[in-house]
């Protein structure tokens, strides 16, 4: 099972869905999966969780804002989030993936 294709994925089974893709995700270069989240991850998902769906400029923004001293890696974390399956992508917003 791969990320790449279309697949419909109940909105309970999702979290589920990328556990069990975790592992084709980490062979890939350009989508590492981390193995499990650390202390920094849980303020920028309690951000998001917080104050609803972002686009990643705007996630940068709030998240830098609020956490200055992890100014630098907001990116990663955003994309760790990701790729380890608690956010989504759920639409746009102005042309930009919003999740």
């Amino acid at each position: 099972m791969l990320r790449g294709a279309l697949r419909i994925v109940n909105s309970d089974d999702y979290s589920y869905y990328f556990l069990a893709t975790r592992s084709v995700t980490r062979k890939r270069k350009y989508q590492n999966c981390p193995l499990s989240l650390n202390d920094k991850h849980f303020p920028a998902l309690n951000l998001i969780h917080a104050n609803g769906p972002f686009t990643l400029s705007e996630f940068q923004k709030y998240f830098s804002a609020k956490y200055p001293k992890l100014k630098g890696v907001a990116r990663k974390l955003f994309f760790d989030l990701y790729n380890y399956g608690k956010i989504a992508r759920m639409g746009r917003k102005n042309q930009k993936p919003l999740f």
